[in-house]
């Protein structure tokens, strides 16, 4: 799927490009991934599940396929090294002090493992959830979209640069606040983030035991985490800050750290002031003495300058050194439609999104090579990214009224799927799959209408959110109006085309319509009522067993238009045996009209179970506005579904073909070969809205009475 995405020309700069540069971080680790073990593995209990959909709708871009190296030498290089669970308390002393956080560093590689191999080494991660960015770009260019809203009220968006700058910061504080995205920047660079807080504690402590001769035994074990949280956050915006030419994504980085590194800085501050004045001293002596000798400029500018040293930031070591020259404070936009402001928000994640997964791809390719040091930064990123697309998926839906949301949402298949799954995704859940999207096509290429008649436009797959053209190449023949409903005029052939801009993309969809006149194509009520007398008087009128369950006669028999043409099929069942139950067999049998006749279509013996056609029946579903007729045999073995054809016309759609015993074998659709999912997909996607007449159930027998009488009632009968 193209992605012509209109963001492309609203953001000023480059995309992001993130890369963690933490390659030695966790050098001190003797990190390895144990050998044996294999992509099937269910570790901790959980499996990886599949997001199959229909693969008929299934896109194939070059961006979402699967790298095709899939060997675990990566993993088995090392595979004899020796790895240690936890990280060493180096003293009794921070043990009784800090008790700074067990971290299991084995799980964090199996995790990475797990994914991984699970994944094919895909370099995109989750673009098959891509759905926002689209909706985004689709819904800004529709009457009335948000963007057109916002433009009237706020003018041109490339001129409030300031506006982008607070949605960025606003987006980046709510992503690393979350505790779990928090906890996994954390665990990964826990000994080293350990070694920031050790130093700059004996240092402040020291500074406060000369300047006040104050004694303080250590941090808390809260401090400390905050002071570990805040570097994680500085060391991931220092990344995204050096890899982006956005002025005002680079901006809105730098007063994020700065807000992360001030909470550290007024955290410790907050603590000293209390021990000191705990045991004696002036408060608001205290409180200048720390301000301006303790917490000191130089203090802050060796702080930030270790900080660049221990993680070799490199070029960012300049943004990070900077951030104390920040004046602004982090300030989120106000006094804008809350429409606007989540899709001002859609747009910015999506930026993050793309970057992102870029630097996810550097990192797959190192490991790749053989460098397992870049699966902590891996683990991290996919973090990251998971976050930034769930956060996504939430401003995309506040970009609607609720009304709106759910008429998208039931347009939208696909949208719908993935909103559902998004938020339970999981490192340890997620297995990468094609990107799916919804398409639009047509039902048919060609329908027949009589003058005067009307029929919608047969076209499938079209959002809510979709803008949709119609027009008659011959107007004079055939015209079509803005909802798509199109009016024969008088006999002639002409074309009916509708184009739809969906997502991004277009699409030019075409009907051939030919009309004709009127009274050329008869009535078909007499040429059914004929049938269905010649069928009572042959097989009898339609009579019931209460006894042994079981209907005698023709004793079924509706009315329904399967092709959308105006035009009726006829649907019939008769059963002739009268007194023995187990040579009970019921006929069903579609009938059309054929201009001048009635046309048989199919007919079978339908039944449904217990290896006996004494339970027999037959099913009527409903899908993508059209009706199907099931009929099964080999108990529920075989499947036939009777509908409209691509050509129009009505017949055999599908058939799946159970070939196997009861408890081994495979299913065939149309003669290939099928996965039982694939079955399953299908089976649900007919029965959504279906309904089944059991001849065998006495509670069906009001129902195929009253559809018996009802259809002579139309026919004149």
């Amino acid at each position: 799927m193209k992605k012509s995405r209109i963001i492309a020309a609203l953001l000023t700069g480059a995309m992001l490009c993130i890369s963690i540069p933490i390659t030695t971080w966790a050098s001190d680790l003797d990190a390895v991934f144990d050998d044996g073990e294999t992509a099937a593995e269910d570790t901790d209990g959980l499996v990886a599940e599949s997001n199959n959909t229909d693969m008929s709708d299934v896109s194939e871009e070059n961006h979402d396929t699967t790298d095709s190296f899939t060997d675990d030498d990566v993993f088995e290089a090392n595979a004899d090294a020796e790895f240690s669970d936890s990280v060493d308390i180096e003293s009794l002393e921070e043990a009784d002090a800090g008790q700074m956080r067990y971290v299991n560093k084995s799980k964090i590689y199996d995790d990475v493992k797990w994914l991984m191999l699970n994944t094919d080494y895909a370099s995109y991660p989750l673009l098959e959830y891509d759905d926002p960015v689209n909706l985004a770009a689709g819904f800004s260019k529709t009457p009335g979209g948000v963007l057109q809203t916002f433009i009237k009220t706020y003018g041109d968006i490339n001129t409030k640069n300031n506006l982008w700058e607070q949605e960025y910061e606003e987006i980046l504080i709510d992503l690393l606040a979350d505790n779990s995205m928090l906890k996994g920047i954390t665990d990964v660079w826990d000994e080293d983030l350990a070694g920031i807080v050790s130093d700059l504690e004996y240092e402040v402590l020291s500074k406060t035991s000369d300047t006040m001769n104050i004694y303080i035994v250590g941090f808390t074990d809260s401090i400390r985490n905050d002071i570990k949280d805040d570097v994680g956050k500085i060391l991931v915006l220092s990344s995204i800050a050096d890899n982006t030419d956005d002025k005002n994504l680079k901006k809105a980085c730098q007063v994020c750290m700065a807000d992360s590194f001030n909470a550290s800085i007024r955290a410790i501050g907050d603590f000293v002031l209390g021990e000191v004045v705990d045991k004696g001293k002036d408060y608001l002596v205290s409180k200048q003495t720390i301000q301006n000798q303790i917490l000191s400029s130089s203090l802050k500018k060796d702080y930030l300058g270790f900080i660049c040293t221990k993680f070799q930031l490199g070029t960012a070591a300049t943004l990070v050194g900077e951030i104390l020259l920040v004046k602004d404070i982090v300030s989120f936009a106000s006094g804008i439609n809350k429409r606007v402001d989540n899709y001002l928000k859609t747009v910015s994640l999506s930026f993050v999104c793309d970057a992102s997964m870029k630097a996810y791809n550097k990192k797959v390719s190192a490991l790749k090579s053989g460098d397992t040091n870049t699966a902590s930064d891996i683990y991290i990123l996919f973090q990251f990214i998971l976050k930034a697309k769930q956060m996504s998926y939430e401003t995309m839906e506040g970009m609607f009224t609720g009304s709106t949301w759910d008429k998208i949402i039931e347009s939208d298949q696909y949208l719908k799927m993935n909103t559902e799954k998004i938020p339970d995704i999981r490192i340890r859940n997620y297995t990468k799959v094609k990107l799916a999207s919804l398409k639009p096509d047509t039902d048919t290429t060609k329908i027949t209408l009589k003058v005067k008649e009307k029929k919608e436009f047969p076209c499938t797959g079209i959002s809510y959110l979709s803008n949709v053209k119609y027009s008659s190449d011959n107007k004079k023949v055939a015209k079509v109006n803005s909802s798509g409903e199109i009016q024969a005029k008088k006999a002639g052939t002409t074309y009916i085309r509708c184009k739809v801009k969906q997502y991004g993309d277009t699409y030019n969809l075409v009907c051939k319509v030919t009309v004709k006149k009127e009274g050329n194509t008869k009535d078909p009520t007499s040429a059914y009522r004929n049938l269905i007398q010649s069928y009572e008087k042959k097989y009898g009128e339609a009579q019931l067993n209460e006894q042994k369950q079981f209907w005698t006669g023709l004793c079924y028999a509706k009315l329904l238009d399967f092709n959308n043409d105006g035009i009726n099929e006829l649907i019939l069942t008769y059963q002739t045996e009268r007194y023995n139950k187990d040579k009970v067999q019921y006929h069903v049998e579609l009938w059309k009209y054929g201009g001048k006749s009635a046309k048989r279509v199919t007919s079978r013996i339908s039944w449904s179970g217990n290896n006996m056609p004494y339970f027999g029946g037959l099913g009527i579903c409903k899908y993508n506005g059209k009706y199907l007729l099931e009929l099964t045999g080999n108990a529920c073995g075989d499947n036939y579904y009777y509908g409209t054809k691509k050509d129009g016309s009505v017949g055999l759609v599908h058939k799946f073909i159970w070939k196997g015993d009861a408890m081994e074998g495979d299913w065939y659709m149309d003669g290939k070969k099928i996965s039982g999912n694939m079955y399953e997909t299908y089976y649900k996607k007919y029965h959504a809205n279906a309904t089944w007449y059991s001849f065998a159930q006495s509670s069906n027998n009001n129902l195929i009475r009253k559809e018996l009488s009802n259809t002579k009632q139309k026919l004149g009968m």
